[in-house]
């Protein structure tokens, strides 16, 4: 008997998601830990190696390769975006001076704690990493919460233009490989038992940031899919808490 899914997403999507999940549930660990202590480190670390031991196992992808091959194209855009991200960097300190541990908060879910020292050091890798988790966490929600707290809108605008020319970036792109490779049902059940752990994330993470609608944004499942996507179609919402 086939191994039905209980998403409807493709499976690179899916995986893709969960490992953006896993990111803001880091950035939000004392939170979430506070409710539900499992989930204490190293319960997001090696939940993230399972998800990508999952991409390399099953799929035959390595999932910083789409990132790495990226780099070839990124040499022309390297300086304007780095002076960009830079410039938004600030007018966020300076807005939210008032409160750090937002700001913070802010950093980590948009990429700047991860990756802002290597692009000053003219990692060019580092950049398309960057701009791809810029891209998929600056949710409707966070950017009308920047745009609220005073900063012009266009220099999001920007930022995000610079990673609509890295294709290759785009976890769309390496879903194409994936049509030629046997998706077995044991690759099926350990997807739909990653998904499972997903969603639970999600569900507590709703409850418990439910006062901060950007933070809570960053656990909608078919949010983040239409994202990373790039289309929109065929995204199975997720259970709504109970």
């Amino acid at each position: 008997m086939t191994t039905k899914r209980n998403y409807s997403v493709r499976d690179v999507v899916m995986l893709t998601v969960v490992l953006t999940i896993i990111d803001a549930a880091i950035a939000h660990l004392s939170v979430l830990v506070n409710a539900m202590p499992a989930w204490a480190e190293p319960f997001f670390t090696n939940f993230r190696t399972r998800v990508n031991n999952a991409f390399t196992q099953y799929l035959g992808i390595d999932p910083k390769k789409a990132l790495r091959d990226a780099t070839s194209g990124v040499l022309s855009i390297f300086e304007p975006a780095s002076i960009a991200l830079a410039k938004l960097k600030t007018r966020l300190a300076v807005q939210y001076e008032d409160n750090k541990a937002r700001l913070q908060e802010i950093l980590i879910t948009l990429g700047y704690n991860d990756y802002l020292k290597a692009i000053q050091d003219q990692n060019q890798e580092a950049l398309v990493q960057f701009l791809f988790r810029f891209k998929t966490n600056l949710t409707d929600s966070l950017k009308a919460e920047i745009i609220a707290k005073g900063i012009a809108p266009d220099i999001l605008t920007e930022i995000m233009g610079y990673a609509e020319p890295l294709k290759d970036a785009d976890v769309s792109q390496e879903s194409q490989k994936t049509g030629s490779i046997e998706i077995t049902g044991e690759a099926v059940k350990e997807f739909n038992a990653i998904y499972k752990i997903a969603i639970g994330i999600c569900k507590v993470a709703t409850l418990e940031l439910s006062s901060d609608p950007a933070a809570k944004a960053q656990f909608s499942f078919s949010a983040l899919a239409r994202k990373v996507s790039g289309d929109g179609k065929n995204v199975k919402p997720e259970t709504k808490p109970a």
